[in-house]
C-alpha cells in the first residue's frame, strides 16, 4: 500500500487561491499599462508632426514656384536676377550722384563721364 498524501490544511488551499488572484491582477495591470502606453504613443505621434514646419514650408514654396514657373513660362531665378540687377543699378546710380555731390568734381563737359576709370573705382569703393 502506497501511503496517501496527507490532507492539506485549509490555509494552504487559501494561499493557492490568493496566488492565482495575484497573478491574474499582475497580468491585468500589465495589459492596462501596455494599452495606456500605446495610447500615449499614438497621441504623441498625432501631436508631433513627421517633418518640421520649416521643411514643410520650404517644400510648399518649391511646389508653388514650380506651378508659377509653368504659368509664367520662365524661371523665378530669372525674375530674381532681373530684380537684383535693377536694385544694383539703382544703388550704383545713387552712389554716383552722391559721389558727384561729395567730391564736387567736374570734367571738361561739366559732367562726370560714366565710363571713366575714376568713376568706376570710386563707385566700387563706395559700394564696398
Amino acid at each position: 500500500n502506497a501511503p496517501s498524501a496527507p490532507p492539506q490544511p485549509l490555509h494552504c488551499q487559501r494561499c493557492k487561491e490568493w496566488m492565482n488572484q495575484i497573478r491574474f491582477m499582475q497580468a491585468l495591470v500589465f495589459i492596462i499599462v501596455e494599452h495606456l502606453l500605446f495610447l500615449l504613443k499614438m497621441a504623441l505621434a498625432f501631436i508631433i508632426p513627421d517633418s518640421p514646419r520649416w521643411v514643410h514650408d520650404d517644400h510648399a514654396r518649391k511646389e508653388f514656384e514650380k506651378k508659377l514657373e509653368k504659368v509664367k513660362g520662365r524661371s523665378l531665378d530669372e525674375v530674381t536676377r532681373k530684380r537684383l540687377k535693377g536694385q544694383q543699378s539703382f544703388k550704383v546710380e545713387k552712389a554716383k550722384t552722391e559721389l558727384k555731390h561729395h567730391l564736387n568734381e567736374s570734367t571738361d563737359n561739366g559732367v562726370m563721364e560714366e565710363g571713366s576709370d575714376s568713376t568706376r573705382e570710386t563707385t566700387r569703393l563706395y559700394m564696398e
